[in-house]
């Protein structure tokens, strides 16, 4: 209950004060990272929320929920893929990529791989616009104001005290 505390009061300080592009780009690498399968991409997508600039909690929120709505999407991704996959002017450079040392790993030759890609790249400029816009809201909203007032009620700071006074995480971890 603790870590629930602390994540809410860090992610209202991240939407109360971050560069609203960096939430966005934030938003967009964790779309990514959770639509697509666990593959080569999603290491290259991981290793670019750790080394651009963005808001990695975004990412990880947006990772979360993408990867719950992504077994939903695979209905829509296999026959986008499949359509790309078997469009007749892209098979000589789909031939020519799966030729190529490195790109049979990234597991583009499956339909919802690349359909979820595809889906990501459709999503992507759509969902920076309304990251943006929601932002922009809820900073100075009655919203913002309310979360900033019940994260600094004494009970909710009484309970995240009263957790590190009685270690009670300490009875549901494994001593080594």
């Amino acid at each position: 209950m603790l870590n629930i505390f602390k994540l809410l009061k860090k992610y209202h300080e991240t939407l109360s004060k971050e560069r609203i592009r960096y939430i966005a780009a934030g938003l967009v690498l964790g779309m990514f990272l959770g639509l697509l399968p666990l593959s080569v991409n999603s290491v290259i997508i991981a290793l670019l929320v750790f080394a651009l600039r963005n808001d990695r909690q975004t990412a990880l929120l947006s990772t979360l929920i993408f990867g719950a709505l992504g077994f939903a999407l695979d209905r829509l991704a296999h026959p986008l893929g499949l359509a790309v996959l078997q469009a007749g002017f892209l098979q000589g450079p789909w031939t020519y990529l799966y030729n190529l040392p490195f790109f049979p790993f990234t597991g583009f030759n499956n339909t919802i791989v690349m359909g979820n890609t595809l889906l990501g790249l459709i999503l992507a400029v759509p969902a920076i616009f309304l990251c943006k816009i929601l932002v922009l809201k809820y900073r100075g909203s009655q919203l913002q104001a309310k979360t900033a007032q019940f994260l600094q009620n004494k009970l909710v700071s009484g309970i995240a005290a009263g957790f590190n006074i009685f270690n009670l995480r300490g009875l549901f971890m494994r001593k080594s």
